[in-house]
């Protein structure tokens, strides 16, 4: 299985984004080739170069949705596939910080761990026995996180007792270019909506039928991304697929955090 992660805005005060999210969009090996595939075909109808890469803070706005029908089709188009495909989502929705969040080194912050949590049950209820994730970043995972991302993620998945229980997860996460890779630039997109949804949530909830509007597309692309998530039931909680994490998770380290979790769905 490649779990290709990636963030809309990060939980930093110099970051101005309202809710930041993590997305993690699961894809089988075996179906991995048939939409990257098809993800090219959609680029290469709109653009004269297809390897040109998708970002949301470039197609997800009301000036695109105005102005550029033909970047709204291509984004039409990207979640048509999106819901076509076999493919697994789950996020995590965080509160913009009100102070640093400071873990030390080693560390990864709350959000990976709460998504990695997500993956395991999905790992481990409906994919093969003997099937592993293999966790796909983008860049060289350096960006915010004190001793890097790759060194935190193995540090947890080997070290901690909840993340030596995560056996259907490679402890060695790899990092790639977003330019050449789809299952990044989906994850972006993902990210992306989900983002914009909870900024227009309240106009969102107001809107009695559909029209031709930005909200109006944001709402019909996050019914796509709720139809790909998975909720899951233990003895103890629900761990819902898309989740919001209240600000004070964003302050504590897994160490001490180990018996908590959120239990706020969406």
């Amino acid at each position: 299985m490649l779990v290709y992660i990636d963030e809309s805005g990060f939980p930093d005060l110099r970051d101005n984004t309202t809710n930041p999210v993590l997305a993690a969009v699961c894809i089988p090996e075996q179906a991995h080739r048939k939409l990257s595939r098809e993800f090219y075909k959609i680029k290469s109808t709109f653009f004269r170069n297809p390897n040109r890469e998708l970002k949301a803070t470039k197609l997800l706005s009301p000036n695109v949705f105005q102005n550029r029908p033909d970047d709204r089709e291509l984004v039409e188009r990207v979640f048509e596939l999106i819901g076509e495909s076999g493919l697994a989502v789950f996020a995590a929705i965080m509160a913009h910080p009100k102070q640093r969040p400071d873990l030390p080194a080693g560390f990864i912050p709350n959000q990976y761990r709460f998504l990695l949590q997500r993956i395991h049950l999905y790992m481990s209820e409906s994919i093969k026995p003997g099937d592993m994730a293999i966790l796909i970043f983008d860049g060289d995972g350096t960006a915010g996180i004190k001793g890097g991302l790759g060194p935190g993620i193995s540090n947890y998945l080997f070290r901690s007792l909840e993340g030596q229980s995560f056996s259907t997860i490679l402890t060695s996460p790899l990092f790639v270019d977003s330019e050449i890779t789809a299952g990044i630039q989906i994850a972006d997109l993902i990210a992306g909506c989900i983002r914009h949804v909870h900024v227009h949530e309240r106009s969102l909830q107001r809107r009695e039928k559909a029209d031709d509007s930005f909200e109006s597309a944001l709402t019909r692309y996050y019914r796509i991304i709720q139809s790909k998530t998975y909720d899951f039931e233990t003895d103890t909680m629900t761990y819902y697929g898309l989740f919001t994490m209240p600000e004070r998770y964003l302050y504590q380290t897994a160490k001490n955090q180990e018996e908590e979790q959120t239990s706020e769905g969406n």
